[in-house]
């Protein structure tokens, strides 16, 4: 899938501290017509966000610098717009907790994947937000 004809390409941004998990969601993300950036710590994502606004976020709830809720709290002050995917191997309700409190602090928590992931469920997730605001 490509953008529209006379569209640019939604942006995403993928924070996952593991390398092959950041690249396997961008790969994916390309492959679905996103442009995309990896971070893999939060700092990282700070330089990008700087300078690159992201229409989608892939997020990662656990890693060692941040937690996603520390994450997503930045976001807020941020004033991010961008719609967010959580992705985590945590437990099915600890995921929707984080999901709930994110829309708590005013983001566009979209979506939510539990890891381990298909690619197929990624796709389609991806998909669906792209050129959502289109």
């Amino acid at each position: 899938m490509t953008a529209p004809t006379g569209t640019s390409p939604d942006r995403l941004i993928v924070v996952d501290d593991d390398a092959g998990v950041a690249d396997f969601v961008a790969t994916v993300a390309r492959n679905c017509g996103y442009d995309v950036r990896v971070a893999l710590t939060l700092n990282a994502l700070k330089e990008v966000y700087a300078t690159y606004a992201p229409t989608v976020i892939a997020l990662d709830l656990t890693m060692p610098d941040a937690d996603g809720i520390e994450v997503m709290a930045w976001l807020a002050e941020a004033k991010c717009q961008a719609r967010i995917v959580l992705i985590s191997g945590t437990a099915p309700d600890l995921l929707d907790a984080a999901r709930r409190l994110g829309r708590a602090f005013g983001l566009d928590v979209a979506a939510t994947l539990a890891k381990p992931f298909g690619l197929a469920p990624l796709a389609a997730q991806l998909r669906r937000l792209a050129f959502a605001s289109k």
